[in-house]
Parts: C-alpha cells; sequence; structure tokens
C-alpha cells in the first residue's frame, strides 16, 4: 500500500451483526464489506464508487481507511460515510486523522480527545505534522534466566518494518550462541557470566530511545524506482528497501530484513556471503514489488525500475561473467536470482561500503551508531553516491530478446544473460 499525504482510520463496530471469534467470522466480514463496497454501488456517483474501492482497498478486518492529497476531499469523504454504511445498520466509531482540522470537528461531536499518538496495526502513529511510524519502545526483560525466557523476550518486540533490526543484533546473536550450546536445555538457568552479558544487552536496548519513519511516500499517481541494497558480515547478512520517488528524487525507507549466519554458511568466504546477501536481497525486492506493483495487488503504483546496490564488486563481476568455473555456491544462487529477474529485470550496481546503509545491520549497532549511519533514511544523493564510474549488470539481458537462463545438457556452462555498461 501506498497511502496518501492526508490519512483517515475509522473502526466499523459490527458486534451487532457479525458472530466474532468463530472460524467463518473474517470470510463474513470480507464478504460483507465486499457487499457493501463494491457489488452496491449501481446506483452511485463515480466518486463514491471510488472512495468506496479506497475504503474496501484499505480494509483491514473491522479496521477501515480512507486515503487523499486534498483536505476537502477528505472532509467530503468523512461526509459520506454515514450514508455508505448506515444503511446496513454499522455504527462508525473511533476516527482518526492527521487532518487536525477534522479531528477537532470529530473530537468536537464525540466529547472526547485523540491523543496526538494512536495505535495503527501494530506501529505507533504520530498524526501531527511529523507524520511518521514508530514501535512500541524496545523492552528486553533483564530478568530472563533461560533461553526460552530470553528467546520470548525478544521475540516480543513488534517491528514489522524492521527499523529497529539493527538494535536487536546484539541480542540476537547472544540468543544463536546459547543456541549452540546444545548441552543447555531450554528452561534451565544459564551460567552467571551469560546473565550478565545478557542483562548488559537488555540495558543498551532498554535505553534506546523512540526510531521512528516517515508514513507518507509519496502520491499513487507518481512514478517509483525501488532501491535495495545488500550487505554482509561474518555474522549477519541483510537487505535494506528504499523507495524512490522520480519526480521529487526523494528516498524513502520501506523496510528491512536480516539473516543471521548459521554453521553451514560461517565457512565460506566474504564474496560467497556477500553473494548471498544478493540473492537474499533480490528475492525481498521481487516479493515488495509483486505487493506493491504485481498482479496480486489491488491498487497497483507505478514502478519503472528495480535496482539493487552492493559493496561488492567481486560479486558484481560474478554477476556479469559466465561461472562455469565459481563453485556450486554461487552457481545455484545465480540460478535463483535470474529465475526471479524474470518477474521483472533488475540493475545490478556498486556502491562505496562508506554509502551502503545496509553496512549497520550487518553487525551489531548502538542507537548513536544507528543515527548516525543513513540505514533510514539512504544515501543523501544515490545517483551521485553509489554509482561512480562502475559498470552495472543488468538481469536478464536487455541486448537479448526472449533470452532466459539455461543449463544444457552436455555443458556445465551456465548463461545468466548479463550485461554490463
Amino acid at each position: 500500500m501506498l497511502p496518501s499525504r492526508i490519512f483517515l482510520l475509522f473502526h466499523i463496530n459490527m458486534l451487532d451483526r457479525l458472530p466474532f471469534g468463530l472460524k467463518p467470522s473474517p470470510a463474513m466480514l470480507l464478504l460483507v464489506l465486499c457487499k457493501i463496497l463494491i457489488l452496491d454501488i449501481t446506483d452511485d456517483a463515480q466518486e463514491i464508487r471510488d472512495l468506496k474501492r479506497c475504503i474496501y482497498d484499505l480494509c483491514y478486518m473491522d479496521n477501515c481507511a480512507c486515503t487523499t492529497n486534498s483536505t476537502y476531499t477528505l472532509h467530503w469523504a468523512f461526509n459520506q460515510l454515514k450514508d455508505i454504511f448506515e444503511p446496513y445498520k454499522f455504527s462508525l466509531q473511533q476516527f482518526v486523522t492527521n487532518e487536525m482540522k477534522l479531528q477537532s470537528i470529530i473530537d468536537e461531536h464525540a466529547k472526547e480527545s485523540t491523543p496526538t499518538k494512536v495505535k495503527l496495526f501494530g506501529l505507533i502513529w504520530d498524526r501531527t505534522e511529523e507524520d511518521t511510524l514508530a514501535t512500541q519502545s524496545l523492552n528486553l526483560d533483564k530478568m530472563a534466566s533461560s533461553k526460552r525466557e530470553i528467546l520470548r523476550s525478544i521475540a516480543s518486540n513488534y517491528d514489522i518494518l524492521n527499523f529497529n533490526m539493527p538494535l536487536l543484533n546484539r541480542a540476537r546473536l547472544f540468543m544463536q550462541k546459547l543456541q549452540y550450546m546444545k548441552d543447555l536445555e531450554w528452561d534451565t538457568r544459564l551460567p552467571e557470566e551469560k546473565l550478565q552479558e545478557w542483562r548488559n544487552i537488555a540495558t543498551q536496548v532498554n535505553s534506546a530511545p523512540e526510531v521512528a519513519v516517515k508514513r507518507y511516500v509519496g502520491r499513487r499517481d507518481g512514478s517509483y524506482k525501488l532501491v535495495a541494497f545488500t550487505d554482509s558480515s561474518r555474522v549477519i547478512y541483510v537487505t535494506v528497501i528504499y523507495i524512490l520517488n522520480e519526480t521529487t528524487n526523494e528516498l524513502r525507507f520501506l523496510l528491512s530484513k536480516n539473516r543471521l549466519i548459521n554453521k553451514q554458511l560461517s565457512t565460506k568466504s566474504i564474496p560467497c556471503l556477500e553473494f548471498q546477501a544478493i540473492a537474499f536481497g533480490t528475492e525481498v525486492l521481487i516479493d515488495t514489488f509483486k505487493e506493491l506493483a504485481g498482479p496480486i495487488c489491488v491498487q497497483p503504483i507505478n514502478i519503472t525500475g528495480l535496482e539493487l546496490y552492493t559493496d561488492s564488486l567481486v560479486c558484481l563481476n560474478w554477476l556479469n561473467s559466465h561461472v562455469n568455473k565459481i563453485d556450486a555456491f554461487v552457481i545455484n544462487r545465480l540460478h535463483n536470482i535470474c529465475q526471479l529477474c524474470e518477474v521483472h529485470p533488475i540493475a545490478f550496481n556498486f556502491c562505496g561500503g562508506s554509502v551502503n546503509p545496509a553496512n549497520s545491520a550487518s553487525r551489531p549497532t548502538s542507537y548513536q551508531m544507528l543515527m548516525k549511519s543513513s540505514f533510514l533514511t539512504g544515501p543523501p544523493h544515490l545517483c551521485k553516491d553509489v554509482k561512480g564510474d562502475c559498470f552495472n549488470v543488468v538481469i536478464p539481458n536487455p541486448l537479448i530478446s526472449g533470452s532466459k537462463m539455461n543449463r544444457n545438457d552436455d555443458s556445465s556452462e551456465l548463461c545468466c544473460n548479463c550485461s554490463a555498461w
């Protein structure tokens, strides 16, 4: 989803109309909303149809929303909601918006005051001019004394976009070390030196201030590029996804993901781990593209290109070469990359390590180090800072029409269909 600048969230009270708690309840609710917002539109004007479609696209269970870039349009939409739902005996409640004049009218009528920070699908939405999303304050249980309690404490920090991820890397690596201790049962009390290490980790994480990202990333009718950065250390490989507004040239954080390096990968060289990060980044980039502009998206946006940046020239040369002389580890991942790129071509580029925002997420990071990095903002001047004079690689090769990656039955040579500029 790509919500517009002005956002209105509301709750549909269905307790008197639908039985909650039963397995078919979510399906029944979706069917009811489909009838109200999609099917019963025969006598509606086009603007009402558009409003209903917008609400339907942004609904999650009994929470619905509408979004626009115009203050006037949002006020008009709010006045239409009663006429849309009242004929079906559904009352509306808990209106929240970042349009302050409309919120004042709503609060005055309801005789209540809406706080400036409210919950939005598990995150904290600051609906003031800042218009940011944040998680609940990170909280690790310093009194946890077993593997089960420590894992529960780490997993209790909900962060669907993973913008707090670098701050939890140290805790996750500590948990990984505990898992390697096979003689330590899940409910056995840890040795005192391990407990002290855990308390130090928890103290550092709990003292970190709130980390927030911008909610609004651009207009639905704009054109965009998805940009991924990847990196790997000896312990973690990571990808960070941003969206680039081609009109304003603004780069905004979308999400990040990382994986701890297990024993199987721990023996690999740094270039191999960097290539693992590229394969992982390609997978996440394609999945994000499908969610925003693919056939499963109900309201796709215009994404004109996909780019992935790495600070490993070795990996770029692997992508650009015939790889029959490279080991199976690289060949298998190159095969997967080429298959994913059949969904949409990806341009693989080089960026210096000093401007790679994924660097801060591939190792344990303190709050101060995170704020000094470009992890949440991306490189300030994407084209100038990261491209330089280095070649890039495009998969599939745009110069080879209809080409596909294939492996000949009588040859071990692999054609990756890349091009260097």
